[in-house]
Parts: structure tokens; sequence; C-alpha cells
């Protein structure tokens, strides 16, 4: 899979720091690639007060002529509004689909104000973010470094995020599920779904359709009670091989039960409901994963 990053910004001007910094992440994460973004419109910023969107595109450009993989992107040029990051990748998701990995590049510094970016909790959902620290905290040891961003996260976003010493990384635990492959990991959710008397268990391959989750899987209970039974059997199951839901919704009534995993979404209806709604046919286009659902474990 094409690896490639994403390193925005207002570059008024762009200089040396920011070439080194895109360079060596390029470098460090194998990003081929680095796509050197201007905001059109930087939300945080008054626009009167920096030099014009066009002018900061051209020196952009002047300056990466001759840098090796590192090439400059006027994507948010021509959309109205404020140049939203997560609205970019989303629209560079649409363009290349599976097949490219998208890694968000940016500075410590900006980094520490993430929450108040725009829609920041889907931005970490549907990229790999990557944070550069300033030369002088280099000395910071790694570690040091790691826990103080995890306690950040924890408070602001979710307390599942870990930094893993041998990486020098902080993953969430559906990125490191996804380490194994998307549709391995696929499988171990289908598997243990399928333990169930579930009724009529459905697969839908959603990526590059939506950056809400790349699969979506549906099935049916007998019973509101018969529902909440199959959630939280799945939800404990999965809890042992520590892989936790980020939200779970609708267990109070057992109409509709959502155990949302980040890259994979399961939703459990009790079957009138599930006629209702008909998730199968809103996403009628989805491809759909083959299930063996022979030999299920009665409720």
């Amino acid at each position: 899979m094409k690896r490639i990053g994403l390193f925005g910004g207002t570059f008024d001007p762009i200089h040396l720091g920011h070439l080194r910094a895109a360079l060596e992440a390029g470098i460090a994460f194998q990003l081929d690639p680095v796509l050197v973004i201007p905001s059109a419109q930087p939300p945080h910023k008054d626009t009167k007060k920096i030099t014009s969107a066009e002018d900061r595109l051209e020196m952009a450009r002047l300056a990466t002529a001759a840098a090796p993989r590192l090439e400059v992107s006027d994507i948010e040029y021509g959309r109205k509004g404020p140049s939203y990051t997560v609205e970019t990748i989303e629209r560079l998701q649409q363009k290349w689909g599976t097949e490219v990995e998208l890694n968000l590049i940016v500075g410590l510094d900006a980094f520490r104000k993430y929450d108040t970016w725009y829609r920041f909790h889907d931005l970490f959902r549907i990229t790999s973010i990557i944070v550069l620290i300033r030369p002088e905290m280099e000395a910071l040891p790694p570690s040091q470094a790691g826990t103080m961003l995890e306690s950040h996260l924890g408070r602001t976003v979710s307390n599942q995020y870990r930094f893993d010493p041998s990486t020098r990384c902080i993953m969430h635990p559906r990125a490191l599920l996804m380490k194994n492959g998307f549709e391995s990991e696929l499988n171990r959710f289908i598997d243990v779904i399928s333990r169930r008397k579930v009724i009529d268990l459905v697969a839908l391959d959603l990526r590059g359709m939506t950056s809400v989750a790349d699969a979506f899987l549906i099935c049916s209970g007998r019973s509101n009670r018969h529902v909440t039974a199959i959630a939280e059997y799945i939800r404990i199951e999965l809890k042992e091989a520590d892989i936790r839901p980020l939200s779970v919704e609708g267990r109070s009534t057992g109409h509709w039960v959502i155990l949302d995993y980040g890259h994979i979404v399961i939703h459990i209806f009790y079957e009138p409901v599930r006629a209702l709604y008909d998730l199968e046919g809103f996403w009628a286009d989805a491809p759909r994963f083959e299930i063996d659902q022979g030999g299920n474990d009665e409720e």
C-alpha cells in the first residue's frame, strides 16, 4: 500500500525548517510523496493579516521545486470557507480510496491545540497523525514525551491510547488491530459474532465510500432481550482480546445496538427495526464480504 504524508500549514512564508521537517518525516515513515498543502483560508488566522493564498502557494512551489519526495498540493484552493484539515483528508480519501494510506504530519506546538480543531474526533478516526518535536526538545526522553501526549489524549479523545516504546509511537487499540491486515481483523469480529445465534449477518465493505467506518457488520436478534444479549457477548469477547469499543449505543431499549470500534462498526437490530431502517438498502452499492454462518451457538 502506498503511504503518503500530508504536511499542511499557512506557510507565510515557507522556510527551511518546514522543508526539513517534511523531508525527515517522509524518510522516517517511508512516505512518498509528502504533500505540502498551503492552507487557502487558515481557520485560526485572520486572512487580512497574512500573505495572499495565491502568493503562499507559489512560494511553496518554488521552495520545494528541487526537494525530493515533496510535492505541493492546491487541494484547499477552489473551495469556499475555512480550510479544515479533516475535510481535506476526506476529499483525498474519496479520490484515492483504499489503495493509499494517508498520514498527517504536524508539529508538537500545533498538536497540543488539537482539541480546538474542527471535528478533531473524526480526524483521529480517519488518519494516522505524526507529531514532530522541535530540535530543542530532542533531548527529552521519548517515554516522557509519549506519556505527556498519552495523558492529554486520554483527557480529550480516548483513554485507550498507549505509548509503545519499541516504535516510539502512541497508538489506539484499533490502529494496532489493523496491523495484521483489515480483512484478517474483520474476520476476527465476524468469528465472535457468529458464535451467537444471530440472524442474517451481513458484512458491508465501506472502504473508500465513507469516513464513518471501513466496514459495517449488521445482524438481527429475535427480541430486544436477544439483541442486548448479543451486544454484551460481543463486547465481552472482544474485551478479552483487549479490543474495546469507542462507544456503545442503544442498550437501554434493545431496538438497535451500535458497537463502534472505529474502523469496524457493529449494528445489532431487533428484526422489525432492521427492516424499518434498511441500512443494507441505504448502502446498496457497498460490496459484501463472504461469511460462513454455519454452527452458531444457541442464545
